[in-house]
């Protein structure tokens, strides 16, 4: 017997996380940290606070990609078929009561139907909100992991349900965990900053001010592109992308 449709509530939305760069920020130091106290222990703590890192990791990336996806989708007045692949969602009548709250906004209730963010989610939507093959144009951005994000962030995801669901330890080295930790804290920010750039330029056509007062916010020292090449690596990706049918 086919289950009934199960309409989006409203203690969903509540629940979903604000854009919050200090407090993600704040979280990934502290991630850090304990980091820097795991090689202290006998082996036994060792392997748990290594497992420890690895599932706490994934839950923060994913919890800051919810809002700041959110976020992206109010900010710049994306349109739900730009990231969507179905052509509605299912809402519960209590969410009606609060339509003209500012909390109860476009990007939260889009983002709070989407449910987990998972690898292939982000994927798809990041690739449909930009124009262009998402993982590929960021690494095209970040040369120093050219074609290896996608591959990188999927086997994240796949280690942590292997640890959760079959009690499989983490292999890593300590050094390569903190790697870890700090690479995904910039995958997630940069994942921000690149698509407001991106629309800001090609879509919004903003002004030349606005758009170097954006790439001067960034941190020099994690990429190494000017704002010309971001430009023409841009450019490219959206002048080949071929946006797939909606189903």
């Amino acid at each position: 017997m086919k289950k009934p449709l199960q309409g989006l509530r409203s203690d969903k939305v509540e629940r979903l996380p604000t854009f919050d760069v200090i407090s993600f920020d704040a979280t990934i130091e502290d991630l850090l940290s304990f980091c820097s106290i795991i090689d202290d222990q006998d082996d036994i703590n060792q392997t748990l606070m290594k497992n420890y890192v690895m599932i706490r990791l994934v839950s923060i990336v994913e919890f800051n990609l919810k809002a700041f996806v959110s976020k992206l989708i109010d900010d710049l007045d994306l349109k739900p078929e730009e990231i969507l692949r179905d052509d509605s969602i299912s809402i519960n009548l209590d969410i009606l009561q609060n339509f003209k709250s500012d909390f109860y906004s476009k990007g939260r209730i889009i983002t709070a139907s989407l449910d987990k963010m998972n690898p292939g989610l982000i994927y798809s939507i990041m690739s449909r909100i930009n124009h262009l093959d998402f993982f590929c144009w960021y690494d095209a951005l970040m040369q120093p992991h050219q074609g290896k994000t996608w591959t990188q962030f999927n086997d994240l995801y796949a280690k942590r349900n292997d640890m959760i669901h079959n009690l499989v330890d983490v292999d890593d080295s300590i050094p390569v965990l903190r790697d870890k930790v700090i690479q995904f804290h910039d995958f997630v920010y940069f994942l921000f900053i690149f698509t407001e750039m991106n629309i800001g330029i090609n879509v919004k056509k903003e002004p030349e001010s606005k758009i170097l007062k954006r790439w001067s916010a960034l941190d020099q020292s994690k990429i190494k592109l000017t704002l010309n090449n971001y430009k023409q690596i841009t450019k490219k990706f959206r002048d080949n992308y071929s946006p797939p049918r909606r189903s």
